[in-house]
C-alpha cells in the first residue's frame, strides 16, 4: 500500500472513531435524560421513537425493493409525508401506542411515494429493483492465462 493510501486509511479509521465516539455520547446522553426525566415507562418511550423514525425509512425501502415506478422525487415526498403524519399524531394527543407509528409511516410513505412516483415527472433507476430490470452483475474482464500463473 502506498503511502497515500496509508494516509487515506488513517483518515477513515480516525473518521470512524469520530462517528463511534460521538455515536456513544449521544446514546449515553439520551439514558440519562430518560433516567433523569419523568418516564411512565422507557420501553414504551423506546417504542415510541423507533415508530416515529424507522416507519418512513422502511417504507423507502420497501418502494426501493418492491416497486417498479418509483423515483427519488416521489419516495423523498413520501417519507416527509409519512414522517409529518406520525408526527401529527403524535404531538396532536391521538392515543396511538408507540408500535403503531412505525406501521402508520411506513404505510403513508409506501402508498404515497408509490402514487406521488405515478403522478410527477422523473425517472426510475431500476437496476436494483427485485422487480424491475434484472440485476446482473457487472460484466468481468479476464486476461488471458499465462505461463506465469501455473505453479510448476
Amino acid at each position: 500500500m502506498a503511502l497515500s493510501g496509508l494516509a487515506v486509511a488513517g483518515a477513515r479509521t480516525r473518521a470512524a472513531q469520530g462517528a463511534v465516539v460521538l455515536a456513544g455520547s449521544l446514546s449515553i446522553g439520551v439514558a440519562v435524560w430518560m433516567a433523569r426525566s419523568n418516564l411512565e415507562s422507557a420501553f414504551k418511550t423506546f417504542n415510541v421513537l423507533i415508530g416515529l423514525t424507522a416507519g418512513s425509512l422502511a417504507g423507502l425501502f420497501a418502494l426501493g425493493v418492491f416497486t417498479r415506478r418509483t423515483h427519488g422525487t416521489g419516495a423523498l415526498l413520501g417519507a416527509l409525508l409519512g414522517l409529518g403524519v406520525v408526527l401529527g399524531l403524535r404531538f396532536s394527543g391521538t392515543p396511538v401506542t408507540g408500535l403503531l407509528y412505525g406501521f402508520i409511516g411506513f404505510a403513508v410513505c409506501f402508498g404515497a411515494g408509490w402514487l406521488l412516483s405515478l403522478m410527477l415527472p422523473g425517472s426510475a433507476d431500476r437496476s436494483l429493483s427485485l422487480l424491475g430490470a434484472s440485476v446482473s452483475p457487472a460484466p468481468r474482464h479476464h486476461r488471458p492465462a499465462t505461463s506465469d500463473d501455473c505453479e510448476g
